[in-house]
């Protein structure tokens, strides 16, 4: 789902894709597709709210998991990633 949002004076383009039979979304953050970092976590389409969410830099290795509400961190800490796959 490809939709707009007003960030800080700015138009915003998010790619969510949600695995509904786990409850995980993927959500791409940024202007530019090289550049763009992720959401990932158990949270509604276009609202990052609740606890075990990371936000994946676009390196796809390192990462800060906790706590966000409406898409904004709360508090998190630094985490890498390990493993990646598809399904």
């Amino acid at each position: 789902m490809f939709k707009e949002r007003a960030a800080e004076n700015a138009a915003l383009l998010l790619l969510s894709i949600t695995n509904h039979d786990h409850g995980l979304t993927w959500e791409r953050l940024g202007h530019e597709p090289d550049s763009a970092g992720f959401l990932y976590g158990p949270f509604e389409p276009g609202n990052a709210t609740g606890a075990d969410i990371a936000f994946v830099y676009p390196d796809m290795r390192t990462a800060l998991l906790g706590e966000f509400s409406e898409g904004r961190m709360v508090a998190a800490k630094v985490s890498k990633l390990h493993t990646m796959r598809s399904e």
